[in-house]
């Protein structure tokens, strides 16, 4: 007896005048894994030495299987940028990545961004998407933007699924500007999670939820679907001009996220700055604060601080002073 990959039991029995005998498991044998053969014989004549008898084996049935495909998300905030006192421009960094070894077609890239910008945040016009490949060359052909796209309601796909692939190994990077007004909003901290989906080489759906970062993997281990973590983003809003936002860290490792520190303020008031280590002694010194420290130990070009936490001293030009401990890390 013999075992045929990938579905065909064959039974050869050694003689001249019986036929082969070929099996073909049913989906619950293929479910089990093993299947039961039984060959039976008759007595011939009922006398003689010649009598019925039964023999059983059990095969093992051996279904291939193809290998799984595998769709990746990532979404990181690229840049923001405070428009008035209220008002801001978020910059979001999405990349879809192909980690299988198929070609992905009718790929749909969901964010519902009314889901986050909701308790009195308000979005202002509509959305600003541009999409790149892995290198920074615009994309013009394989990849299709909806137009139709706000971020609220159904208008919640980037894409036109229909005429939207990746190739295996491939990436795709979208832009995705947008404005928010927090001026009535309940809330400082914005969550935000947006959605991958594509059919497979024998139209299986393999999805993914978007991790916190530039890459959908985080872990490395093979499986972005086990590293879905929202994108957050604190955006304060100030109705007085003594209004005043510092924050408790930061991450200067030059990945284009919360890379220097941002005090948000109003924009008539003015701030000065002291960042002390552990042993007090400065690192890094302002006397009109630009949100444009990096991390780097002041009059040393290059020289970034290293991970820990330092101790801030802020001042504002309306006679205020400020004392607060800061994480950096990277």
């Amino acid at each position: 007896m013999e075992n045929y990959i990938p579905y065909q039991i064959k039974l050869q029995i050694n003689s001249t005048n019986l036929a082969n005998v070929v099996y073909i498991p049913s989906a619950t044998d293929r479910a089990a894994g093993t299947v039961t053969i039984a060959l039976t014989t008759n007595d011939p004549d009922g006398t003689g030495p010649c009598a019925a008898t039964l023999a059983t084996v059990v095969l093992d049935v051996k279904v291939p299987t193809r290998p799984k495909e595998i769709v990746g998300l990532s979404k990181a905030v690229q840049s923001w940028k405070r428009l008035s006192n209220n008002k801001f421009e978020i910059e979001y960094r999405l990349q879809v990545s192909n980690l299988g070894s198929n070609d992905l077609i009718e790929v749909q890239l969901i964010d519902s961004l009314d889901k986050t910008f909701k308790n009195g945040a308000v979005i202002v016009g509509k959305p600003l998407v541009k999409v790149f490949d892995s290198a920074g060359m615009t994309i013009t052909e394989g990849w299709a933007t909806d137009t139709t796209f706000t971020g609220k309601g159904a208008d919640n796909n980037l894409t036109v699924a229909e005429i939207t692939g990746l190739k295996a190994g491939q990436s795709r990077v979208v832009l995705m500007t947008v404005q928010i007004d927090v001026a009535n909003a309940q809330d400082s901290i914005f969550y935000n999670t947006a959605y991958v989906a594509a059919l497979d080489i024998d139209g299986n759906l393999c999805r993914d939820v978007s991790s916190d970062g530039l890459v959908a993997d985080l872990d490395g281990d093979g499986d972005p679907a086990n590293d879905s973590t929202p994108t957050a983003i604190t955006l304060q809003s100030f109705r007085k001009d003594t209004d005043l936002f510092v924050p408790e860290g930061f991450s200067p490792n030059g990945d284009g996220i919360n890379d220097v520190l941002v005090i948000q303020k109003a924009p008539a008031l003015r701030v000065s700055i002291e960042i002390y280590n552990r042993w007090g002694g400065l690192v890094y010194r302002s006397d009109d604060y630009k949100n444009d420290w990096n991390g780097t130990v002041a009059n040393k070009t290059n020289s970034s601080i290293p991970v820990g936490t330092y101790f801030s001293v802020i001042k504002t030009s309306d006679g205020r002073e400020l004392s607060k401990f800061l994480t950096v890390n990277r």
